[in-house]
């Protein structure tokens, strides 16, 4: 974790901003509806891009938050396959590089 892996890091990740943008735009027609603070605690809260589109297409007034909840952890199952590959390498960091990585 140095200044130029940083940099590498960020130059690297820059062709991914191309589907990032439409992603954006799409959660943003979405949220319309909801508040300042419920946009953001949305933006806070749910890290996974498949399950803040669902989520707010289950939002209703009021909201079902243990559906939208148990949809999102259905559709999140697709990560449990990640989990043991990734394992190894977070086990090697040690201390705030463990808490920083994704």
């Amino acid at each position: 974790m140095s200044r130029a892996g940083v940099v590498r890091g960020l130059r690297l990740a820059a062709p991914l901003t191309v589907g990032l943008v439409p992603f954006g735009l799409v959660v943003g027609v979405l949220a319309q509806g909801l508040s300042a603070l419920e946009q953001a605690l949305m933006s806070a809260l749910v890290f996974a891009g498949a399950s803040q589109i669902l989520a707010l297409e289950l939002w209703t007034d009021p909201a079902p938050i243990a559906s939208a909840a148990l949809a999102a952890a259905a559709v999140n199952l697709r990560f449990a396959l990640m989990g043991p590959h990734l394992a190894a390498w977070l086990d090697a960091l040690k201390g705030w590089r463990r808490w920083l990585s994704p």
